[in-house]
């Protein structure tokens, strides 16, 4: 079962999602009026799939053959219960042809005779004419209507394709989703790609740090360059003040005179303060949300 997480009254939760209609589950088949196969679908051509790509599908259909459904059309399995019955049910199944998942029965005609007059004379059954002259002397039919090798209603060719990959792309269990996204929503001295984007479509990166050892202007990460960074989403952290234990927030200018800022410049990410007496035990912690050039 695949599931998302989603968080209500400050508790994550889980709930399925292939089985509340967020998705066709794994194994579904749909009809495709192209030969164009759609992203996480395989075509139903009988041909063999990589195990290892499609890992899901293989479980699924334990075989790594994937269903031939050329030429086919698809019937419901078991047997319905739609029996016929003259007075009650005259609308009802006559006679059941009962197929298992994934069995293949050919075309067939059911069994049925013609009595044949006269030669040159039209075959009558119930007292009807049904157009077809036959000789007495061969038992010949010949008809005035389409005919072929096989026996079909009217038909139109589509691709049916099974979809071969969940319909979630998640990670294998709960307990990694949610880990997954604890580390989204952490703070750590690695870059983590927080799952959030930009208004310009671009992920949104976050990264952290304490810098200890700082002047009033210096580069606390010289990673994060002019070239690297796109977009400044949002910068936070704090410093302190040694002789009164004041937190003061990064969040640029706090007045006209006093500042503790962080900026992108071309070396690096830059630390920019005019107080003095900082607590250069506690140093500097910032963090930053930002995309990439690279995206």
């Amino acid at each position: 079962m695949i599931y998302e997480i989603y968080t209500e009254n400050g508790t994550k939760k889980k709930r399925a999602l292939t089985g509340n209609g967020y998705g066709l589950p794994l194994g579904s088949i749909i009809a495709v009026y192209s030969n164009l196969v759609p992203d996480g679908y395989l075509p139903c051509n009988g041909a063999v799939y990589d195990t290892t790509t499609y890992a899901a599908l293989y479980a699924y259909l334990g075989s790594n053959r994937l269903p031939d459904l050329r030429e086919c059309n698809l019937v419901g399995a078991g047997q319905s219960s739609n029996d016929y019955d003259a007075s009650t049910n005259p609308n009802g199944i006559h006679e059941h042809d009962v197929y298992a998942v994934g069995q293949f029965k050919d075309d067939q005609l059911q069994n049925h005779t013609h009595t044949n007059g006269a030669e040159g004379s039209y075959m009558t059954p119930s007292g009807s004419s049904y157009g077809l002259t036959g000789r007495a002397d061969t038992g010949t039919i010949t008809t005035n209507y389409r005919y072929g090798s096989t026996t079909h209603g009217k038909q139109v060719g589509v691709n049916y394709c099974i979809k071969a990959t969940p319909a979630y792309v998640e990670p294998d269990t709960v307990s990694d989703m949610v880990n997954t996204l604890r580390t989204q929503d952490s703070y750590s001295t690695s870059e983590v790609n927080t799952g959030k984007k930009w208004i310009d479509g671009k992920p949104i990166y976050r990264k952290a740090g304490i810098y200890l050892n700082y002047s009033s202007v210096q580069i606390v990460d010289s990673t994060l360059t002019a070239s690297y960074v796109d977009t400044v989403v949002k910068v936070g952290g704090n410093v302190r003040v040694s002789n009164n234990g004041d937190v003061l927030p990064l969040t640029g200018y706090v007045n006209a005179t006093i500042r503790a800022m962080l900026t992108v410049v071309p070396t690096g990410l830059e630390f920019n303060t005019n107080i003095s007496g900082l607590d250069t035990s506690a140093g500097v912690r910032w963090w930053i949300e930002y995309t990439k050039t690279t995206d």
